[in-house]
């Protein structure tokens, strides 16, 4: 891991960050196998739709998470909600896409 991708993780995971401005935000989090990998409960829901009797010709099961967290600006935020899916949430390296979208929380 280089030098800037260390401090970046180090940033959004230390238990010591600045409480003085923070903004309220929420994340979506989608993850997905990758292309390519067998789904194989994508499978066992098709076959069992179609045991019912529905017309179904593709099923993608994926997890989808939401959030709320503070950070300081949006982008720091966005920082931290990749660093949640690299070390926890997804599993990149093996099988696992994700994507994210972060926003200010309304109201």
């Amino acid at each position: 891991m280089d030098k800037k991708n260390w401090l970046t993780l180090k940033r959004a995971t230390s238990q010591n960050f600045d409480r003085r401005i923070r903004m309220k935000l929420k994340a979506r989090v989608e993850i997905r196998l990758k292309p390519g990998l067998t789904d194989a409960e994508g499978l066992a829901t098709l076959e069992s739709l179609r045991d019912l009797g529905f017309n179904v010709l593709d099923v993608k099961v994926g997890k989808i998470f939401y959030m709320v967290l503070e950070a300081p600006n949006l982008e720091e935020a966005r920082q931290q909600v990749d660093v949640m899916c690299k070390r926890l949430l997804a599993n990149p390296e093996v099988k696992d896409d994700y994507t994210y979208t972060v926003e200010p929380e309304e109201g």
